[in-house]
């Protein structure tokens, strides 16, 4: 996205175009992403585009973006396919994240969170409605709550059995059920 089209974005929100212009820097890209991640600052890509391969190879573009962190944090919006709750590239595409949320028509849900609130209360599974104005403002339309159908990982990950074996072979089987652990539940 481009410096006119975030312009046109934060213009709704009455955010003054000096002050923008003097704390966020844009870049605009397609590809190779880590080649320009700010290890100490925040860093968002809307959205990372998978094309051919990509969707097998997901899992090296962000695990790149994530060693070149120190103290920052990236924001990584990727697609998802409809009807499930995993975004392209399936378990790839998580496996570095520490919070994968997945929005749908008015519904935001906790697809996976490794750093839980009070280290007891898992919220992997939970979903909270919203309503979107002007299209920035997100406002709770209710509480977080056990989610209605439960997280759409189909054939076990949402992903092509190509990926699912590449996962296996990665990580292992026991870690990649480990991952989904109270999710699948």
């Amino acid at each position: 996205m481009g410096l006119d089209e975030y312009q046109a974005r934060i213009d709704p929100m009455g955010i003054d175009r000096e002050e923008w212009h003097s704390k966020i820097t844009t870049i605009e890209r397609s590809s190779n992403f880590s080649d320009v991640i700010r290890p100490d600052a925040l860093n968002i890509i809307d959205y990372l585009e998978l094309s051919g391969d990509d969707y097998l190879k997901v899992g090296e573009h962000i695990r790149r973006i994530w060693e070149k962190l120190t103290t920052g944090v990236c924001f990584i919006a990727i697609q998802k396919r409809y009807g499930t709750d995993l975004p392209q590239g399936g378990i790839g595409a998580i496996e570095k994240a520490r919070l994968v949320l997945s929005f749908e028509r008015g519904i935001v849900k906790i697809v996976k969170a490794k750093n839980w609130r009070d280290g007891r209360s898992n919220p992997n599974g939970l979903e909270m409605g919203f309503k979107l104005l002007d299209g920035w403002r997100f406002l709770e339309s209710g509480p977080w709550t056990k989610a209605s159908q439960a997280v759409k990982i189909p054939s076990l990950y949402n992903e092509t059995e190509k990926q699912y074996k590449q996962a296996k072979k990665r990580i292992g089987k026991t870690e990649l059920v480990k991952e989904f652990e109270g999710i699948c539940s």
